[in-house]
């Protein structure tokens, strides 16, 4: 969640940094020759037609080459513009003098082509553009937004250059630093004082952008009809304050961890409406996986080492450390033969109760067919019934994240972008080989049908089927949605920000225009939020329940230590 440290409070109405004399700047138009390859440039990828200034340097990228493999680059006229560096299929070009001419790249016989304009220094190129990349125009009393702007020219974000920030009624809000304005003078947070409007402008001189912000009163909370489509329960704790649900399966039953009357967190398995304690006495234990015919397998601490168990029939086995001295363990996958778990120094597969240590693989994921996807450091690999794949990758570093029934695996892999240089991009596995990737997004979890979800840097949630993502809508606020999980109808669950500023658990299919807001199901207490982190195939989810640790005005932090499980369990599947 967001963060900051608000080290400088700006209460005047305008807020001076320097001065400057400033005019429009001009647009770049044109359009590139054809050619397999797109030339683009990391400065600005929109432009059609790269224009230079004589003295500028600027980087190229040839998509559609493959990145980790050598890219001819030749210059039409190297009296106007000179090659400097080349890494694969990126090069870096300098203007020499004022001219016309175009830059070639091959790649195993593909080529592509981009026209270069190099010009004389004008006045208009030494003038920033403002821009203001806040979106919201309303807050809380109470409350903050972040607010940030950017002076940008020619395709460079400016830091250095001065700037006025003013407010038409600053009695209705105040202006906060987020950082140090010494490291980050454009980033600020909006709090709302008192009831009003007022309009917040950033200028340079004459050139300015502006946004109207209103203060309102909290809205009541609303239930979602939506909701009651499912029954919601309370599952209880082994006697403690709080409990902590890991996993769910087809039936129903939930297993995770709670605290006992003495303050011990032990392993449960929660089902037909009574939770079981799974744990020896005394040990330090969770429940992380459950089978349909409930056999569970988690983690318990035994001498300083994290050992993996396994219940059957409410039979313990245990299976020892997946390393010989494990401070961190986790179990990923569970069948009616194996479990696979990760530990600090490696990865292990119990089969039949028979170990097999894999040394330096982190496991993040496994399935019913002897197959499991980690990682060995930042190469994603795939091991298949004993042998150890790794996935094709486009550079480093790339990562496994899950797997689906079928052997599909989704994770990341990096791809050039502009201004920003390498960002991983979602990338899905079909029998070792990339069959497609999207977006700059962090992957979360894939289907059995290959649906995927999956979280961006900015809070915003996403699910694709195929190649093209669809950004999941928040509940109503600006503070983000985080999915979770999802089934096989394509059913997301996660928490998202309410228009309120509260975390809540939601449900969402691409069907709903927005996601059904779970509310806090049967924990009524006031500065309550929740979270839903499992949906199973039918469609019941399990999620939990905590109070607010945050100020009044906004329910963003929930406390784990005094959290309650629920079962959202759906009435007519």
């Amino acid at each position: 969640m967001i963060s900051a440290t608000r080290l400088l409070v700006l209460t005047a109405i305008g807020i001076t940094i320097g001065t400057i004399a400033c005019t429009d700047a001009g647009e770049i138009t044109g359009k590139p020759p054809g050619g397999a390859l797109l030339i683009e440039s990391e400065r600005d990828s929109a432009v059609e037609v790269d224009t230079l200034i004589v003295g500028d340097e600027d980087w190229l990228f040839a998509k559609g080459a493959d990145t980790t493999a050598v890219t001819t680059w030749t210059v039409g006229d190297t009296s106007i513009i000179r090659i400097v560096d080349q890494v694969f299929a990126r090069v870096h070009i300098k203007a020499l003098k004022v001219g016309s001419t175009t830059i070639t790249a091959e790649h195993d016989g593909e080529t592509g082509t981009l026209q270069i304009v190099v010009r004389e220094l004008t006045a208009s190129d030494t003038v920033p553009k403002v821009e203001i990349t806040t979106n919201l125009d309303s807050l809380i009393i109470g409350d903050s937004i972040p607010f940030g702007f950017n002076l940008v020219r020619r395709g460079e974000y400016l830091l250095d250059r001065p700037f006025t920030l003013t407010l038409s009624d600053s009695s209705a809000v105040r202006v906060l630093y987020m950082n140090d304005p010494l490291v980050d003078p454009h980033s600020f947070w909006i709090e709302g004082v008192r009831l009003g409007t007022t309009v917040l402008t950033v200028r340079c001189a004459c050139v300015s952008d502006s946004l109207t912000i209103t203060v309102h009163e909290p809205k009541p909370m609303v239930p979602d009809p939506r909701a009651s489509r499912y029954e919601a329960i309370d599952l209880g704790t082994l006697g403690g304050a709080a409990a902590f649900p890991l996993a769910l399966n087809d039936s129903g039953d939930v297993v995770g961890y709670s605290l006992t009357a003495t303050g011990e967190q032990h392993a449960f398995l929660w089902t037909n409406g009574v939770m079981q304690d799974l744990s020896p006495s005394g040990a330090h234990s969770e429940a992380q996986v459950v089978t349909n015919s409930r056999t569970v397998a988690g983690t318990s601490e035994i001498g300083g080492v994290v050992h993996i168990l396994r219940w059957d029939n409410g039979q313990m086995t245990d299976l020892g450390p997946v390393g010989s001295a494990d401070r961190q363990a986790g179990v990923v996958g569970i069948t009616a033969t194996d479990v696979v778990a990760w530990g600090d120094s490696g990865s292990a597969i119990w089969r039949n109760g028979v170990k097999e240590f894999l040394g330096g693989f982190r496991a993040r994921a496994s399935n019913g067919r002897h197959q499991i996807a980690g990682n060995l450091g930042n190469v994603p690999y795939l091991w298949d019934n004993g042998s150890l794949m790794a996935l094709e990758i486009r550079g480093l570093p790339s990562h496994a994240v899950d797997i689906n029934s079928e052997g599909v695996v989704v994770g990341d892999t990096p791809e050039w972008t502009q201004y920003w240089g390498v960002r991983p991009a979602i990338t899905v596995w079909v029998n070792g080989r990339i069959s497609r990737t999207f977006g700059y997004i962090d992957p979360v979890a894939i289907n059995d049908p290959g649906d995927v979800i999956g979280q961006s840097s900015g809070s915003a949630a996403f699910y694709s089927r195929g190649s093209v993502p669809w950004e999941i809508p928040s509940l109503g606020g600006w503070g983000g949605t985080f999915p979770h999980d999802l089934n096989s109808l394509a059913m997301v669950v996660g928490e998202s920000w309410t228009a309120g500023k509260t975390l809540h658990a939601f449900v969402w299919q691409v069907s709903d225009s927005t996601p059904i807001d779970l509310g806090t199901g049967p924990i009524t207490a006031a500065r309550n939020g929740s979270s839903a982190i499992a949906i199973n195939a039918r469609g019941d989810i399990v999620g939990w329940v905590a109070p607010c640790t945050t100020p009044a005005g906004r329910c963003t932090e929930l406390d784990k230590s005094h959290a309650r499980v629920v079962l959202w369990r759906l009435k007519n599947p």
